[in-house]
């Protein structure tokens, strides 16, 4: 049995695991022990995906121009701004000539919000790793 789950591994890490997504580790894991895979299109999946952008966002920070509402009401929102806006409140600190991203993301609810969707992500993994087993 151990044989045959070093060989499931060994399949999926040619080529290396860091050209896998995060989520899609969490599906091969499922794959190897033969469970129910994760259906993408849940709500804690997808929060998972968003925030995993908006982590790779803030700590792999690449410039971007970032056209301000204030200056122009036309100016199309912040790729984050459409998923976050009703997920979280804005930092209280912030003002309102602060872009949305970061300045107004930076929040505890930003915090509680990632904590939240990640607790609900990997309870939901776990129920599907203990489902088949129990």
């Amino acid at each position: 049995m151990k044989r045959a789950v070093l060989n499931q591994v060994i399949l999926y890490s040619n080529p290396r695991t860091a050209s896998y997504r995060t989520i899609d580790k969490y599906q091969i894991m499922l794959s190897i022990g033969k469970k129910e895979k994760i259906n993408p299109s849940t709500r804690p999946c997808q929060e998972v995906e968003i925030l995993i952008k908006l982590r790779n966002s803030l700590i792999l920070y690449e410039p971007e121009y970032i056209e301000s509402k204030f200056k122009n009401p036309d100016a199309q929102l912040h790729r984050f701004e459409k998923y976050l806006n009703r997920k979280i409140e804005l930092n209280p600190f912030a003002t309102e000539l602060d872009d949305f991203y970061p300045t107004k993301i930076i929040s505890y609810s930003c915090c509680d919000w990632a904590i939240n969707s990640t607790t609900q992500f990997i309870g939901d993994f776990n129920k599907k790793i203990i489902k088949s087993t129990s």
